[in-house]
């Protein structure tokens, strides 16, 4: 019960002192708090780019199934529906974009992602539409929500193995893509993914990396509100003390 009550609350690491935290919480739970109701324009954009991914996924299962097929009519018929899905997702791309840029608030926040190495376009609605929290979230809340974050599985002696857990499937599964284009285009991201391999991760284990830093990279430019830039702008100096006496 303890375990559930504690993933109800984005705590998927198994630690003593978790354990204690939520025990603690659980005491004195007085109710839930209530969540902000979603904006048209952002119901809009998730309605569009889920059906979006379902058609994507239809077109995957019909070159599967392609593969499997003998017969000059059968391949007829998967090559005409292909035909038909890819002019759908077209459409489909074509009004997601609109539905962005009429809405000046994730206008901006496109502009934001889209100006990251790697981030197309298809990952850029996907985090606005499935995780438009990105901006308010310190790096390892962005990195959980994602399910890119290595969570503990320690009690008392025994420490466990680390694991990715949880998450948002969506946004995880766009940002795994852009992932991929970013260890070959992003010059940062591609020498972090191939010092991983050189120090003897796996493949996979090397690209989720590369995905939490691309999630925590986003987080933090849309906090900052601000493009990407090769080098960071400095820091903000402090104001420096007057020289004026009382």
């Amino acid at each position: 019960m303890l375990v559930v009550f504690a993933q109800a609350f984005g705590k998927l690491a198994k630690t003593d002192r978790v354990d204690a935290a939520m025990l603690a919480r659980l005491g004195r739970l007085d109710g839930m708090e209530a969540t902000p109701p979603t904006a048209e324009s952002l119901r809009q954009l998730k309605d569009l780019v889920l059906i979006r991914r379902r058609f994507v996924d239809e077109r995957a299962d019909l070159g599967k199934l392609a593969s499997e097929l003998e017969s000059r009519a059968g391949l007829r018929q998967v090559r005409l529906q292909l035909r038909c899905l890819a002019t759908r997702v077209a459409v489909l791309d074509r009004e997601i974009l609109a539905a962005i840029e009429a809405d000046e608030g994730l206008a901006r926040r496109a502009e934001i992602l889209r100006s990251i190495p790697g981030v197309g376009p298809a990952t850029v609605a996907s985090l606005i539409a499935n995780m438009p929290e990105l901006g308010s979230l310190d790096r390892r809340a962005a990195a959980a929500l994602l399910g890119t974050a290595p969570w503990a599985n320690d009690s008392g002696k025994h420490q466990g193995r680390r694991h990715v857990r949880g998450g948002r499937a969506a946004p995880r599964r766009a940002m795994y893509m852009a992932a991929l284009a970013a260890v070959r285009f992003n010059p940062p991201q591609r020498d972090f993914y191939r010092g991983l391999r050189e120090a003897g991760k796996d493949h996979n284990v090397a690209l989720v990396a590369v995905m939490r830093k691309l999630v925590i990279l986003a987080n933090v430019l849309l906090q900052q509100d601000r493009l990407w830039l090769p080098q960071p702008p400095p820091a903000p100096k402090a104001a420096e003390e007057s020289e004026c006496t009382a």
